[in-house]
């Protein structure tokens, strides 16, 4: 009499938890908040209340735009932070576990200082910084290389508004792997309200410079806040009207208007690993979900309430980040077959 059986079969299941990291210039505080999954309802409960990351206690001054970017050799995740009040951008080192979620390692480096005041940031994929100072019309980058080298005077304009006339207080920006594009907080329909440049652009002389941007947007007289979702760039009026333009320009698209969706104030805004956007609503003391289409943007019927904050707490600049994807290990077995040889 023999037993025979089946191999165990092992199936691999990759699960990931996404925290929001947003800035509170009012409190001079970073804070996060766990975000809901994927398709839930707000729940409070799920969700929790919003935990102090950076506290006003530390050096920040008033932390407005946030970014998020790697170390190319260590793989070390960084936090950007731009501190108007004391005209500087901060590096914090941070990780992300699923269930303890972001913390900081270490002490804050100052990587920018008084170059102008910087009130939004971006990191391209290639872990190049870019900022905006909206009181001097410029958009600046600084590369990964001064960055690890600690060469604070290894900033460039890149956009100069008395070259550029597109970059007139420059707001909200987002970078990927070709463009930059910005917002303008004093726009009109010369000057467009968002400006699509490129993300290594030509000659610093005025002819080519010129023609490395292109004004995709015209509709607002200011933005206020922006992000890139796949093709499309969605914007935030002084309204507080939600839109989406492709980066190419094109057609706008009223995504969600004020009067519909309730947001007060949208300010940052950024995409989870799924497609979803949130928003930052800085005179609702709130953040926000939608779904984000990627190639064609749709009017939406309504947006989910993600987090209800404190009255000190307004969000203002924002960011998602994910905790390193685990596996998740189910042990199935098979079906035990009996069978027997004669003698």
């Amino acid at each position: 009499m023999r037993w025979g059986a089946l191999a165990a079969c092992i199936l691999g299941v990759y699960s990931h938890t996404e925290f929001i990291v947003f800035s509170a210039p009012e409190d001079a505080a970073i804070y996060q908040v766990k975000a809901p999954s994927p398709g839930a309802s707000y729940d409070p409960a799920e969700v929790g209340a919003a935990v102090s990351l950076v506290a006003k206690s530390d050096a920040i001054g008033k932390p407005m735009g946030v970014a998020i970017g790697k170390d190319a050799t260590s793989g070390a995740s960084y936090m950007y932070v731009a501190d108007e009040e004391n005209l500087a951008i901060w590096r914090y080192t941070i990780q992300v576990g699923s269930s303890s979620g972001v913390s900081t390692v270490g002490p804050p480096v100052k990587v920018v200082q008084n170059v102008g005041k910087p009130r939004w940031v971006a990191v391209d994929p290639n872990n190049n910084l870019y900022f905006t100072d909206a009181d001097t019309n410029r958009v600046l980058k600084m590369t990964s290389s001064a960055i690890s080298k600690g060469d604070a005077a290894g900033v460039e304009t890149i956009y100069d508004g008395s070259i550029v006339t597109q970059v007139s207080a420059p707001g909200g920006i987002a970078v990927d792997s070709f463009f930059v594009a910005w917002g303008n907080q004093a726009a009109d329909a010369a000057k467009g309200a968002i400006v699509r440049g490129l993300r290594k652009p030509k000659k610093q002389d005025t002819a080519d410079r010129v023609l490395s941007v292109l004004t995709i947007a015209s509709n607002a007289n200011k933005v206020e806040g922006l992000c890139f979702a796949g093709n499309s760039v969605y914007f935030a009026d002084s309204q507080g009207d939600l839109f989406a333009v492709n980066k190419q320009g094109g057609a706008i698209t009223p995504v969600f208007p004020q009067s519909e969706h309730g947001l007060e104030s949208p300010r940052g805004c950024s995409q989870s690993e799924d497609g979803t956007l949130f928003w930052a609503d800085f005179g609702g003391d709130k953040i926000f979900s939608m779904p984000a289409s990627t190639a064609h943007p749709q009017p939406l019927q309504q947006i989910s309430l993600v987090a209800s904050l404190g009255a000190d707490q307004k969000p203002f600049g924002l960011l998602v980040v994910s905790s390193a994807r685990q596996c998740t290990v189910l042990l199935v077995w098979a079906m035990m077959l009996r069978f027997s040889f004669g003698a």
